[in-house]
């Protein structure tokens, strides 16, 4: 009835799409003409696949040549490539073959910053963890900042992680900057 429609695009990992129950009967009345002609809803899917390799190499420069062929084919991966990113360059080595590996390498990396910018290592440890806790408890990925205040989790330590791109923090609610952050 609108002379001008809404999109509304929705994303998710594929292991999500292919195993969530609520997201597979989202998308199974996509199947079903009757419910298409009476509700005007069309699902389009596109799969995101892995980056090409001249466009991994625009980003990471020209390291990327020198690279291993396992690394490169990490990097591919758009996940990776944004954590790989926040890795300082100095302590950077070409031997990560998953996503958990450039994950336990930025957290270290995150760890040994604390002191120049004057935070306990264990604050920082308790803020993750606390997150933690409250994304298992309620069962959202991403929590209120007003859940977070507490002993455990301050506000230095919070800031600390989202500008170092760890956490997002989005109209008062904090998240880690990718799910599978939170995995690892």
């Amino acid at each position: 009835n609108r002379n001008k429609k809404i999109s509304i695009i929705f994303v998710c990992r594929t292991y999500d799409y292919e195993n969530d129950p609520n997201i597979k009967a989202l998308f199974s009345s996509n199947s079903n003409e009757e419910n298409k002609e009476k509700t005007g809803i069309e699902w389009k899917e596109i799969i995101v696949e892995e980056l090409a390799e001249d466009v991994v190499r625009q980003i990471v420069g020209v390291k990327y040549d020198k690279l291993s062929y396992k690394m490169k084919k990490v990097l591919s991966i758009a996940s990776n490539l944004y954590i790989w990113e926040h890795l300082e360059q100095e302590s950077m080595y070409d031997d990560y073959s998953t996503a958990n590996q450039l994950i336990q390498k930025w957290w270290e990396q995150i760890k040994q910053n604390c002191t120049e910018n004057l935070l306990e290592e264990m604050e920082v440890e308790a803020t993750k963890s606390e997150l933690i806790n409250k994304i298992n408890t309620f069962g959202k990925l991403h929590v209120s900042v007003k859940l977070l205040s507490g002993l455990e989790v301050t506000e230095r330590s919070l800031t600390y992680l989202i500008s170092s791109g760890f956490l997002v923090k989005n109209n008062n609610m904090i998240s880690f900057a990718h799910q599978s952050i939170l995995d690892y």
